[in-house]
């Protein structure tokens, strides 16, 4: 399948790359508006990654790259969205261009501020440990069809960290939420 990634330059993100290193994905390099447009309509299946909010994805040196605007690319593409209320984006925004199957996160920690903001407990290594362990686990799963379940299954154990970001994966089927 024809896959471009759309993963802005963030340090506090590079935990994702093994997501798509080593594979034959096209990754987005240039975000300007006809570029972006381009690449999103020549590829089926869109990996969007890092940081976020309901409004869209996160640039931090031109603000939003993805946000509503670009909602009706998506039409009829697979979509995997890894960032912070990245479903709620997508409910808003995306699903009524009847999108493929898809793949969202909801708030997702990722750092020790977001523990903190939402009373969380943990700690830096628990963090980091749980990043890597989130991005090598769903590198495995691209191409499985029920991906919210098994990650769910692979990733969570005892930490308050893990059983909060666990309870966040979201899968869609057309339309339907289907976890």
């Amino acid at each position: 399948m024809k896959t471009l990634v759309i993963h802005p330059p963030d340090p506090s993100t590079n935990f994702l790359k093994p997501i798509y290193l080593g594979k034959n994905f096209t990754v987005q390099k240039d975000y300007r508006k006809f570029a972006l447009r381009k690449s999103i309509l020549e590829h089926e299946r869109i990996i969007l990654l890092g940081h976020g909010s309901e409004a869209g994805l996160f640039d931090l040196e031109k603000g939003f790259c993805i946000e509503e605007k670009h909602a009706e690319l998506f039409k009829d593409k697979e979509l995997i969205c890894i960032w912070c209320y990245a479903s709620v984006f997508f409910q808003k925004k995306i699903l009524r261009f009847n999108p493929k199957k898809s793949f969202c996160t909801g708030m997702f920690i990722s750092e020790m501020l977001e523990a903190l903001l939402l009373n969380v407990e943990t700690d830096e290594e628990e963090i980091e440990k749980s990043n890597s362990d989130f991005a090598n686990i769903f590198e495995k799963l691209l191409d499985e069809d029920d991906r919210a379940t098994i990650l769910e299954n692979s990733y969570i154990d005892d930490s308050e960290l893990r059983k909060f970001n666990a309870k966040r994966f979201f899968e869609y089927s057309k339309g339907l939420v289907i976890v």
